[in-house]
């Protein structure tokens, strides 16, 4: 292709003389990619929770959505991904139910909260733990060794948030900036 217009020639030669397995190799590439990339902002705004402008309803939400999506094109991969996008429909229930009682007069504020966040990590974290599952089984099928393992590092750091809230050692800085 020379400046500006496009030549036909240039596009048979660069493209269509390429083989087939380059091309599935860049679908599979892609749809990999794109699951992932899904899977992975599923998480992070599930995980987080910023407590203005409604964020604390609105971020989980499209959290859920994006799991959900992430992991229906990953179903078929292995029984821990399959299990991983029976969990994320389970969170996306749970996230409608959540915004139709907050919006409804069924809002009534629990003094003890602690059996509900407790409840939610556990779901949280199994939730991690079925996702990481998943991914080591990728790997163990490919024989790769795999050096570090970031889930685990979220998960710990998930356990030590929640532990840091219920305890309220949290409102400590000293305590909260480095684990953060």
């Amino acid at each position: 292709m020379s400046g500006d217009k496009f030549n036909i020639s240039d596009y048979n030669e660069n493209y269509l003389n390429k083989p087939l397995g380059s091309l599935h190799e860049k679908e599979i590439k892609n749809f990999w990619n794109e699951s992932m990339k899904y899977i992975v902002f599923g998480f992070m705004f599930t995980l987080l929770t910023f407590n203005f402008l409604w964020l604390q309803l609105i971020l989980p939400s499209v959290g859920a959505v994006l799991l959900y999506t992430g992991f229906s094109k990953l179903r078929r991969v292995n029984k821990a991904f399959n299990s991983a996008w029976i969990f994320s429909i389970i969170n996306l229930i749970f996230n409608v139910l959540n915004l139709i009682y907050v919006s409804t007069p069924l809002n009534v504020n629990y003094k003890n909260t602690g059996i509900i966040v407790f409840l939610g990590t556990i779901f949280q974290v199994s939730f991690l733990i079925v996702f990481r599952k998943g991914i080591r089984g990728i790997f163990n099928k490919e024989n790769i060794l795999v050096k570090k393992d970031p889930i685990l590092g979220l998960i710990i750091w998930r356990v030590l948030i929640i532990l840091l809230a219920i305890t309220e050692l949290g409102e400590i800085w000293i305590i909260s900036i480095p684990i953060i």
